[in-house]
C-alpha cells in the first residue's frame, strides 16, 4: 500500500515538474520569431476582392473613408496588430533552404503584399486622426516604408 502511495505521488511531482518546465515556453509572447506572427497572419486573412480594391484606392487617396471601410478595418484589427508585432521582432526566420536556388518554391508572397498595403492603409488612417492610436502611425510607417505601391521589393 505504502509502494502504491509513493509510486502515485512521484507521478504527480513528475507530471506537475513537466508542466512548469514546458510552460513558459509555450506561454511566451511574442516569440522569437517573427515568421510565427507573420504565418498567422497570412492564415487568418480572408481576401475580400472589393475591400482590397478599396484599400488601394484608399493609399493612392483615390477612396475616402466611411462606415464601410471603418468595419472592414476594425474586422482585420487582430491581423493588423499580428503584423505589427513581427514586424518589431529582430528575428525573421522562415526556415527556406537557399541552397535550392531558383528551384526553391516561396509562400504566395501576393498574399504578404496585400497584407502590406492593409498596414500602410491602417496607418494612413491613424495618421490622419480618423481613429485612436494616431502615436502608433509614425511606428507603423517606418515598418512600411520600403513597401512600394506599384512594386514587392524583395531583399
Amino acid at each position: 500500500m505504502k509502494t502504491m502511495t509513493s509510486g502515485k505521488l512521484a507521478k504527480a511531482i513528475l507530471a506537475t515538474l513537466v508542466l512548469l518546465t514546458s510552460t513558459p515556453s509555450v506561454l511566451a509572447y511574442p516569440p522569437d520569431n517573427a515568421s510565427v506572427l507573420y504565418y498567422r497572419a497570412c492564415l487568418m486573412y480572408q481576401p475580400n476582392v472589393e475591400m482590397e480594391k478599396v484599400v488601394f484606392d484608399l493609399l493612392k487617396g483615390k477612396a475616402k473613408l466611411n462606415k464601410k471601410i471603418t468595419e472592414y478595418f476594425q474586422s482585420q484589427h487582430q491581423i493588423i496588430e499580428s503584423l505589427v508585432t513581427a514586424a518589431n521582432i529582430p528575428k525573421c526566420d522562415w526556415g527556406y533552404d537557399y541552397s535550392q536556388g531558383f528551384s526553391l518554391v516561396l509562400p504566395d508572397l501576393n498574399t504578404a503584399r496585400k497584407l502590406a498595403f492593409l498596414v500602410m492603409a491602417d496607418a494612413k488612417i491613424l495618421g490622419h486622426g480618423y481613429r485612436e492610436g494616431g502615436g502608433q502611425f509614425f511606428n507603423r510607417f517606418i515598418q512600411a516604408s520600403d513597401i512600394h505601391l506599384e512594386h514587392l521589393h524583395i531583399r
